[in-house]
């Protein structure tokens, strides 16, 4: 322990002056044991500090595979350590200056032990609250009503009751309740389930026709006359809960309960009851149905449907589609992922609803308690930082990048030209985009500049730049345009110097030239070009890429490779054609997803242009033809030998040019003879005898299995997938065991319609799933799951004596059936397939091959 004759001598050798310091001084000493880890800091905000001042606690929330969260009774923080170079001492009882009592006159020493010490702490920062883990956990059991008559108590499954909730959702008491309203749950004997839609739509139907019995205003609804009437048919509990989710609760002049049903939310969970089992829908048709759906004296609004449904403008008809914002992942970038793998680009009130939760405080005051925010500057924006921003730059970058991230203002500087800044200093936080013509006009005045003082463009500095130019234009500006066009450094005296890029200021060059015009003579556009870049640069074409459209004709060693790859697909598709009827080749596999059509025409175009390739070598040995022109000249024949020697290897027997022509006929024969073969070996009519026997049961197996999942749970059809081994197809539909009859029947005059080929189309409508994996993963991942409602295509062949399908046809355009149509199975729709064309396409290939080779 020091004492206050050593404390006075060590400030003596320190030549600090007594009298400059407080006469209280503390003696410092570590205690017994001590460590860094028996304590943690956390650093409060005022509002936190004045939580814990009252005596009230802050919760840590989030299971082992969560980032954890700290809870207060209504806000959520994030959580998060962070470090300091300076070591933080925990001294219980030492005293600042303020806290003293009286500060004697006298230096005094007094003494304290050290308890522990850090050089971290907690770092709190307010966030979104985790919350749809919640309705997924509720999902697991919804409620669907009491038990009537000799139907079992309840369908056994997991309940929560709010203390389970709060152990396992990372939000705040008050978040918890406030979701739980949203999202329509309500206590159930001790328990919070929430509603199974079709019940709480059953439960609003109730409410509705007794309104319209009774002819009662929307806005005044008697909860004791509700509960007298319906009371019989549903409990009393969840009719006043139906009043509570779709009105507002008030007292009327004599004190009786009330309710004013809101119309908004009645029409939107109408429009939800309509678009749950239809993919898409024709837009015009469905606000037809939804007006006479909802409540008769309530308008049914395409407003009313923000954040729910999607409308397609661009499609023809204008379809609608649902599309519910709790759906979406609550990550900020797998949220703006989903969005853009659904829609390549969006306007601003068809995405707000569904990004608005992300950025609430963000688009509303600029704050940079964003969730996602960086709280750092955006390198080479000119010093712009990320202190306040705009609604309006967050869905203008959204407008012209299509590119979201996780934090992307971020990444504004990657627009065109790394061309965003702040335009007016005085009202911070616009990210704004300069005109092209502005942008020029400003690299103009700095090329002049740098050619008047003689300057290398490897060494421009900024100060002379920003003293000579301010006069023209602002010095933001100019500096801007140097971190667009340059790169920044420091020379060896410290002065801030720019080294301009060639490429990019050569390029600004040519689209500058190139945007007035449709098309450009090239030897022209080059001369024109290079005069009009700085002195001193030099302009070449590779600085074009993207920008320009730049075509080549392909080599001749290129095209054959093609051509040998396209064969062996053909031959790949024909042999699986005879192996089974509905194979789907697995993914990352050679010929994955191109029909025997798309590879017919691959290899019409392959022989076109090797025919092309000869015909150039008799024309000119560099030639290169124009975009969609026919290769006309008159062919000179001195010029072949030079051609062939240029591009193929030179050790090529004298005989090549027969072979070569002898390979172009074979080529030709197989893109003959390919499509009589596979006619030939594919039924054109439907109820023809079948190629193998087992087809019939591979589709049953395939679409009507036993047992299909009667949920929508992702799990369920994971497992589901996984017993009947169809992971690897990406996209697959099944029907209900109960359907497997009016299934068969499509193939019967009573059930279907010829389409084309094979294939028949159903009369009616049916009712399935259709289920897309993501095969990609590796795993056995479900994208979605989707009830789809519309005529069915089947492919139909006779099997044994019974017209049968066999394979299940996509309808992505909603096809319906004709009257004109024949039907499915009657006389002029099938006949019998012969197998001596089979037998020629197949030997004649044979033949020309053994003939080639």
């Amino acid at each position: 322990m020091r004492t206050l004759e050593e404390v006075q001598a060590t400030l003596q050798i320190a030549k600090v002056k007594e009298e400059d310091l407080q006469p209280v001084t503390y003696c410092l000493s570590f205690g017994d044991n001590v460590s860094s880890g028996d304590y943690c800091l956390m650093e409060l905000d005022d509002t936190l500090c004045k939580h814990i001042e009252a005596g009230k606690s802050l919760i840590i929330r989030g299971d082992k595979d969560e980032h954890a969260v700290l809870c207060s009774e209504d806000k959520t923080y994030d959580l998060k350590i962070a470090d300091t170079s300076n070591l933080l001492l925990f001294v219980p009882g030492c005293k600042t200056p303020d806290q003293l009592p009286d500060i004697p006159a006298s230096p005094q020493l007094m003494h304290a032990q050290i308890w522990g010490f850090s050089n971290c702490y907690w770092e709190l920062r307010k966030q979104r609250p985790r919350i749809k883990k919640l309705k997924k956990l509720l999902m697991e059991n919804p409620y669907d009503g009491p038990a009537v008559g000799m139907q079992e108590e309840e369908v056994p499954g997991p309940k929560y009751t709010m203390d389970d909730l709060l152990e396992r959702i990372q939000a705040s008491r008050e978040e918890i309740e406030a979701h739980l309203q949203t999202v329509h749950a309500c206590e159930i004997d001790g328990f919070w389930r929430i509603l199974d839609f079709d019940y709480e739509m059953k439960l609003l139907g109730h409410v509705t026709q007794l309104i319209d019995s009774e002819s009662w205003s929307f806005s005044k609804v008697p909860l004791s006359i509700c509960l007298e009437e319906l009371g019989s048919l549903e409990p009393k509990a969840m009719i006043e809960h139906c009043l509570n989710c779709y009105g507002r609760r008030y007292n009327n002049e004599d004190g009786q309960v009330m309710y004013a049903l809101d119309e908004d939310k009645v029409c939107r969970a109408t429009a939800q009851l309509l678009l749950q089992n239809a993919v898409k829908f024709n837009l015009s048709e469905f606000q037809e149905v939804w007006q006479q759906s909802v409540p008769e004296g309530m308008s049914a609004r395409l407003d009313q449907l923000r954040g729910l449904a999607l409308l397609d403008r661009s499609s023809k008809p204008e379809t609608i589609s649902l599309l519910r914002v709790e759906d979406l992942p609550e990550d900020t970038l797998e949220r703006f992922n989903s969005l853009f793998s659904l829609r390549e680009k969006w306007t601003q009130d068809d995405i707000e609803p569904y990004i608005h939760s992300q950025f609430k405080c963000y688009l509303e005051d600029g704050s940079q308690n964003h969730p996602d925010a960086q709280p750092s500057s955006v390198p080479g924006s000119s010093r712009i930082g990320l202190q306040t921003s705009s609604g309006k730059a967050l869905y203008t970058y959204i407008q012209t990048v299509q590119n979201p991230s996780k934090f992307f203002l971020r990444h504004l500087v990657n627009i065109s030209y790394q061309n965003c800044c702040r335009t007016v200093p005085t009202k911070p936080g616009f990210w704004r985009i300069l005109d092209f013509d502005y942008e020029m006009k400003l690299l103009g005045h700095v090329t002049q500049l740098i050619d008047s003082e003689s300057w290398s463009f490897s060494k421009v500095p900024l100060s002379v730049c920003l003293e000579e130019l301010g006069s023209l234009e602002p010095n933001a500006m100019i500096e801007h345009c140097l971190n667009c066009y340059g790169r920044r450094y420091n020379n060896e005296d410290g002065q801030v110097m720019y080294a301009l890029d060639e490429d990019k200021v050569c390029r600004a060059t040519a689209q500058l030239l190139l945007q007035n015009a449709v098309k450009f003579n090239l030897s022209e556009f080059q001369e024109v070009w290079q005069q009009s870049v700085p002195e001193g640069m030099s302009a070449r074409l590779d600085q074009l890429r993207i920008t320009l459209y730049h075509s080549e004709a392909l080599s001749l060693s290129v095209l054959l490779k093609m051509a040998v790859k396209i064969i062996l697909m053909l031959s790949l598709h024909l042999c699986l054609a005879h192996l089974e009827l509905d194979y789907r080749p697995p993914v990352k596999k050679p010929c994955t997803a191109l029909s025997l059509s798309v590879l017919l025409k691959m290899a019409v175009k392959i022989i076109l242009m090797l025919s092309l390739h000869l015909c150039l070598a008799h024309l000119e040995l560099d030639y290169r033809p124009p975009a969609k022109k026919p290769c006309t000249r008159q062919c000179n024949w001195n010029q072949k030998e030079n051609f062939l020697k240029k591009h193929l290897p030179e050790n090529l027997p004298e005989t090549f040019d027969i072979k070569v022509f002898k390979m172009i006929a074979f080529l030709l024969l197989m893109a003959f003879v390919l499509p009589q073969s596979h006619s030939a070996d594919t039924n054109s009519k439907p109820c023809m005898p079948a190629r193998h026997n087992n087809a019939h049961n591979v589709f049953l197996k395939r679409h009507i299995p036993d047992d299909v999942p009667r949920t929508w749970d992702n799990n369920a059809w994971e497992t589901f997938l996984r017993k009947i081994k169809t992971c690897d197809r990406p996209t697959q539909s099944f029907f209900r065991a109960s359907e497997k009859q009016r299934v068969e029947n499509v193939c019967t005059k009573a059930g279907g319609k010829t389409l084309s080929g094979n294939l028949c189309i159903s009369k009616e409508k049916f009712s399935f799933v259709t289920v897309r994996v993501n095969v990609n993963e590796g795993a056995c991942g479900i994208r979605n799951i989707n009830n789809e409602t519309k005529h069915i295509i089947l492919a139909c062949e006779q099997i044994g004596d019974v017209c049968q399908p066999v394979h299940f046809e996509g309808n992505p355009q909603s096809t319906a059936p004709s009257n004109n149509q024949l039907d499915c199975g009657s006389k002029g729709s099938s006949g019998t397939k012969t197998t001596v064309i089979t037998v020629f396409t197949f030997l004649l290939p044979l033949i020309a091959m053994v003939y080639i080779l």
